[in-house]
């Protein structure tokens, strides 16, 4: 199915979308075989390029399998073995998340937000891990007030900024801990830029409480991390130059609202 960009098709085949990635991909080589594709996109997310843990002088990111690095390990191996033609690139690895949230509130359809989540635990809310702790947060700093209602909906009216269950994982998100949360998360600057949003917006909660007192941006570290995280990194040139030229109109468009 093409979607008006040259030479990119969608496959309309479905049935291997629960595979985890780091085996999934070679799960669907039989479908991209038998279709002749010869690109393959992914939603992989800019900050799995990000360190998470460090153990000695080893830097680890806890999902490896969607890091740049990987992503070229793995077109290269495939090309050599099986489709010298495949490429495979990252939609949103040009992107940070606020500028992926941002996009998702001015392109979701009405309603829709229920269709997007995160959860791995008990989908689409466990409302107890670290990826819902960041997604809500996420949410509440850059979706329109509306959408954010809707959202809140979703969670039967709970403040996960309150919830216990979710202090250590917010103090992780934000640098208080030896480490950032150990999932697929965003990196500690962007939640400390999500959580200087949501204390703009006037949201309130335990893990805001945390922020403001131990964790606060200064406006200067805020204006700087803002226009880090609101700008495309060009530096990732795997996309089709007609995605790419898409992801800059679209960016360009969010810069004049």
């Amino acid at each position: 199915m093409n979607f008006g960009v040259e030479g990119v098709e969608v496959s309309e085949i479905r049935n291997y979308e629960d595979l985890p990635l780091a085996y999934g991909i070679f799960g669907i080589l039989p479908i991209i075989l038998q279709e002749k594709y010869t690109q393959l996109c992914y939603g992989n997310e800019k900050s799995a390029d990000s360190e998470q843990v460090k153990v000695d002088n080893q830097v680890i990111n806890h999902a490896w399998c969607k890091s740049t690095e990987c992503e070229i390990f793995y077109e290269e191996y495939i090309q050599q073995e099986f489709i010298s033609n495949l490429t495979i690139f990252s939609l949103l690895k040009p992107m940070s998340d606020p500028l992926v949230y941002r996009l998702l509130s001015q392109k979701v359809r009405e309603e829709d937000l229920k269709l997007v989540y995160s959860c791995n635990t008990n989908p689409p809310w466990c409302k107890s891990c670290p990826k819902c702790a960041y997604v809500y947060l996420s949410y509440m700093a850059y979706v329109t007030p509306e959408q954010a209602n809707e959202v809140q909906h979703l969670l039967g009216k709970e403040n996960l900024f309150d919830r216990p269950d979710l202090q250590l994982y917010y103090r992780q998100l934000m640098g208080l801990e030896a480490h950032n949360a150990f999932e697929c998360v965003g990196e500690i600057e962007e939640t400390k830029l999500a959580l200087e949003k949501c204390v703009e917006r006037g949201f309130s909660g335990d893990a805001i409480n945390c922020y403001s007192k131990k964790a606060r941006l200064d406006r200067s570290e805020y204006q700087k991390l803002y226009k880090k995280y609101h700008q495309l990194d060009l530096s990732y040139q795997r996309l089709p130059p007609k995605l790419m030229e898409i992801l800059i109109e679209e960016c360009h468009k969010l810069e004049n609202k």
